[in-house]
């Protein structure tokens, strides 16, 4: 019998999901073991509540830095990216949702004079293309090799 394939994703994301409670959890305990250092409930609570956004925002930081170093790395430079506030992107999100309840959802990325600006959301880097004359289309026969 064939899994279902939200379970599957489900089980594949559970150490995304597990990972930042436990670190957590592993590190509260080494400092009451080895250091005798005792934390409130409160604070603990707390600090498993935040775990996530610390471990999301470090993400897309180190993220953010491979990429550019790996750029670096091989002489490309990078496209304008729309800068934003918060971590991930959120806010340029945010902007975008609004913007599509009044009718264009791209109107935060038309401000640059690039033709293909780069926005990062959630971690990762969306790239558009507003030049047309960019875009071509390839016919089938230029594509077979022999």
């Amino acid at each position: 019998m064939k899994s279902l394939p939200g379970i599957t994703y489900l089980f594949s994301c559970l150490p995304q999901l597990l990972l930042p409670p436990v670190l957590v959890y592993g590190l509260d305990h080494v400092c009451d073991f080895a250091f005798g250092i005792s934390f409130p409930e409160w604070f603990r609570i707390l600090t498993y509540v935040l775990s996530f956004p610390v471990i999301f925002t470090f993400s897309v930081l180190a993220a953010d830095y491979r990429d550019r170093r790996q750029a670096a790395l091989h002489g490309a430079v990078l496209p304008p990216t729309v800068r934003s506030t918060w971590p991930g992107g959120l806010d340029a999100l945010a902007a975008s949702i609004q913007n599509f309840k009044i009718g264009y959802m791209g109107m935060s990325i038309t401000r640059f004079s690039s033709p293909s600006p780069s926005i990062q959301l959630q971690g990762t880097y969306r790239i558009s293309n507003a030049k047309h004359s960019d875009i071509q289309l390839t016919s089938e026969s230029s594509l077979k090799t022999g």
